[in-house]
């Protein structure tokens, strides 16, 4: 019986090996692939961002960057820098300034000083899914002057953008309704910062790369974060209860050297101009559809508890979330690009094709 054990044994084990080697080989070979395209185009560029390969934001980005590589034909190639290997997350956007970076994913609410107005984005409780915030945003983009002039004048230009679907309250502390994130510590941005102050929550400027450090050690009690980005930081390990409360939602641009883009052939850069049209749709495929949904499914298989609000919380959100719209026009003095946005959102809402 030992015997037969012991070989049942030594069999999953030759198994097992042979798997891991079959994936080493496939990624070699998708690196190998991805190295000889670099080698074999006409211009390669620099593309960096703050997370690791297998995230689903990396995910989205490289979808981008991929349509533009196929439909160049040869013409350009990135070579890929991962998990802030080029630049920091805080850094992003100034590796481009700096020319560090040829192109790269960055956070406006990391640069709030420097892209007032792009951080439109940032405001909480405006929009639930991925496409609608991302289908709005670039219409934003397109059609408003002051959005381009803004990273332009530091040597930026846009090139696409991306929006996640909610954020919502991923927390170590119980959470049975809004009035529980009174008094918790919480890592948030942009507006999901202020939303966090004006809830009664303290924010602690922490990035998210070390958020798993510091929900671990209780230097905070939670944060404000989508399902998909807190699983691609392990954040259910640390984590006991995602409150489902649709906090709001975050967008980001895709940004290159402004000099870099001005020396690329125009039909390269009318490429890139329709990817970002089109980016929607594939970014929320990747990171909802896919994302959320094998994130979630981590989280419960971790043993946290999912606790969805009431309908008067929702509300109540509501009405905490529309002063920082106000206050944000106000300083700003951008009433008409907030209004403009509300109803691109509307209209992406009515034209949402995966809410059929």
């Amino acid at each position: 019986m030992k015997i037969k054990i012991s070989f049942i044994l030594l069999v999953i084990t030759i198994m097992l090996v042979a798997c891991g080697q079959a994936d080493s080989q496939n990624k070699t070979e998708n690196d190998n692939d991805k190295k000889d395209a670099a080698d074999d185009a006409d211009l390669v560029l620099k593309s960096s961002i703050q997370t690791p390969p297998e995230g689903e934001l990396t995910k989205g980005f490289d979808k981008f960057l991929d349509k533009v590589e196929e439909r160049s034909e040869g013409k350009v190639a990135f070579e890929r820098y991962y998990s802030e290997s080029l630049a920091k997350a805080s850094d992003s956007f100034s590796s481009l300034t700096n020319n560090i970076a040829d192109i790269a994913l960055f956070v406006p609410s990391y640069s709030p000083g420097d892209l007032p107005l792009a951080n439109v984005g940032t405001l909480p409780a405006l929009w639930e899914d991925a496409y609608v915030g991302e289908e709005a945003f670039y219409n934003l983009y397109e059609n408003t002057p002051a959005l381009q002039e803004e990273v332009e004048e530091q040597n930026v230009k846009w090139v696409g953008q991306y929006a996640t679907p909610s954020y919502y309250f991923v927390t170590s502390k119980e959470v049975k309704n809004i009035e529980d994130i009174k008094g918790k510590k919480v890592i948030a941005t942009g507006g999901l910062a202020d939303l966090a102050e004006e809830l009664g929550a303290t924010v602690v400027g922490t990035p998210i790369t070390e958020s798993y450090e510091a929900m671990e050690k209780g230097t905070v009690d939670g944060v404000f974060y989508g399902l998909t980005a807190s699983a691609t930081y392990d954040l259910q390990e640390p984590a006991n209860y995602v409150y489902t409360l649709p906090l709001g939602s975050s967008t980001g641009l895709y940004g290159m050297n402004l000099d870099v883009w001005e020396d690329l052939p125009e039909d390269v850069q009318n490429i890139m101009e329709e990817v970002a049209e089109e980016h929607a749709e594939d970014f929320h495929e990747i990171y909802q559809i896919e994302g959320d949904e094998a994130a979630l499914k981590e989280f419960e298989e971790a043993g946290v508890e999912i606790i969805e609000p009431e309908e008067e919380d929702i509300d109540k959100l509501i009405e905490h979330a529309k002063p920082i719209w106000n206050q944000w026009a106000e300083k700003n003095d951008s009433q008409e690009i907030l209004d403009d946005f509300r109803n691109y959102l509307d209209e992406a809402e009515e034209s949402n094709p995966f809410d059929k």
